[in-house]
């Protein structure tokens, strides 16, 4: 969601034809496709890239801006079957707090981008970094708990910790609802932590 919004008012200000975000893997040290709007996107998405390698690996690793080199250097095959080709690129590095996010890449039909261009992809990565590092870490938080299939505790922090969760006014937007199970240590003790998860199970099927 957090990428639809700006790619949508991104491509307003910088007309192109397909816009990637590549989103930086420390385990493996590579950049992969996340998020895609605009041509052959189910192409696309999923698509790695090694640190420092083609357009974007390279403005990923020198944390530099790369302006009109072939989109066939990191697509290949899709920059040559798209009609028309597509003919141009504009990469920049998105970094927060010094730490790599990923790469923001534009591609275009036309022959090339200008400066102008450059300088605003270069001002908008610069205000969304932080958004698209929170987007990537929510995605990669275990959203449920394996035991009960509840949002996880995690997520409800970050939840709570967002700057949309305090209420504006007397009518709060959420409610939350604290259960206590009465003598679930008992039980656990008693009867064995089989039948103390299980009373949890029956409880969240209940609620």
């Amino acid at each position: 969601d957090t990428f639809d919004v700006i790619a949508t008012h991104l491509r307003h200000l910088v007309p192109s034809s397909l816009l990637i975000f590549y989103s930086y893997d420390a385990e493996s040290d590579d950049l992969y496709a996340a998020c895609a709007v605009g041509e052959a996107t189910s192409a696309v998405k999923g698509i790695r890239i090694p640190l420092g390698k083609r357009i974007s690996g390279w403005a990923a690793a020198n944390r530099q801006t790369i302006l009109n080199a072939d989109p066939i250097l990191d697509l290949g095959d899709v920059a040559r079957s798209s009609e028309p080709r597509l003919r141009s690129c504009l990469s920049t590095p998105l970094v927060a707090d010094d730490q790599l996010v990923g790469v923001l890449t534009l591609y275009s039909h036309s022959p090339g981008f200008n400066d102008n261009h450059r300088r605003v992809i270069e001002a908008v990565a610069r205000q969304i970094s932080h958004a698209f590092r929170g987007a990537v870490e929510f995605d990669r938080t275990p959203r449920r708990d394996t035991l009960t299939g509840l949002p996880s505790r995690v997520q409800l922090e970050r939840l709570l910790d967002s700057p949309g969760s305090k209420p504006q006014s007397d009518n709060p937007s959420s409610i939350m609802l604290f259960i206590d199970v009465v003598r679930l240590k008992h039980i656990n003790q008693q009867f064995g932590r089989v039948a103390g998860d299980e009373v949890l199970r029956h409880v969240v099927r209940q609620v």
